[in-house]
């Protein structure tokens, strides 16, 4: 992260939504068009998981091809939390694949991304998310410092 970097873009969640405890910043790096940094920390937590993403980790928001685009932009939507949290279980390996699909399905739903516009998204990373998961580039332990994901037991889900 020694480059320069412009906040392209700042999103807030209401901030009485149950699952998210602060807003969604991200940091665009010049020059690049879907490189984007966690400018903050960022918290998700239903009742089986909390997950943390830390500050600096990288993401592209929601991959798809440019064409679809106007339909999925991908740094835009009510998705972008989801995708954020998407592209770090998918970085870091910190849980298996289908796992990773099934929590970001879930996200999507509480966020109110609509019914078929999640089940798109959801079906697309079925399909080809498994080249983005396996990928070498992306799967190395540099990536699981700024994951952490915590699957609550029965104590803590009350």
């Amino acid at each position: 992260m020694n480059k320069k970097y412009l906040i392209k873009q700042t999103l807030h969640l209401d901030t009485n939504h149950p699952n998210f405890k602060k807003p969604l910043v991200l940091t665009h790096a010049l020059g690049k068009a879907k490189e984007f940094y966690l400018h903050n920390n960022f918290e998700y937590k239903d009742e089986d998981y909390h997950i943390i993403l830390r500050r600096g980790m990288k993401t592209d928001g929601a991959s798809n091809a440019r064409i679809f685009w106007n339909v999925i932009p991908p740094i835009a939507g009510k998705y972008l939390e989801a995708a954020v949290i998407h592209d770090g279980l998918y970085r870091s390996n910190a849980v298996p694949r289908k796992e990773a699909d099934d929590i970001f399905l879930r996200v999507m739903e509480r966020l109110g991304v609509s019914w078929w516009k999640r089940k798109v998204i959801y079906r697309a990373v079925r399909l080809l998310g498994y080249w983005s998961y396996k990928n070498p580039k992306t799967k190395t332990s540099f990536y699981s410092q700024f994951v952490i994901v915590k699957k609550l037991n029965k104590e803590e889900k009350k």
